[in-house]
């Protein structure tokens, strides 16, 4: 329940510190006690925004992948991102992992 205590300004706006690498893989890493979207899944349905306002929660999975893809101008890499799991994908390529496995 501590999504009463994420911080909202005057203007309705939540805004944290998004830590950008905060983590080794160089993700971002927010506060789960200041992003609104960190709290427990089952709480998020309680997010709601103002009478004329709109609220976006985008992940831009896979993101790296595809600029790879697009920097590259590799052929496999567009490939096993088309597969909608580039990350199994790529493994099979590299041989990595058996041509049958799944997540």
């Amino acid at each position: 329940m501590r999504l009463l205590d994420i911080p909202i300004g005057s203007d309705g706006l939540n805004r944290f510190l998004l830590s950008l690498f905060g983590t080794k893989t160089g993700r971002n890493a927010q506060s789960t006690s200041k992003f609104m979207f960190r709290p427990a899944i089952w709480l998020r349905s309680l997010i709601k925004p103002g009478k004329r306002g709109v609220l976006a929660y985008i992940d831009y999975y896979r993101q790296e992948f595809l600029m790879a893809a697009a920097l590259s101008d590799d052929p496999e890499i567009k490939t096993a991102y088309s597969t909608g799991d580039p990350y199994l994908a790529f493994a099979k390529q590299a041989e990595a992992v058996p041509r049958n496995a799944t997540k």
